[in-house]
């Protein structure tokens, strides 16, 4: 389980630094 909740921040992360990255494209 603890794999799982891992992989989902992990995830989460990087989707934010993206956001945070490339603004425009939302």
């Amino acid at each position: 389980m603890m794999d799982v909740l891992l992989a989902l921040i992990v995830a989460v992360a990087a989707y934010l630094v993206y956001a945070i990255l490339y603004p425009e494209r939302f």
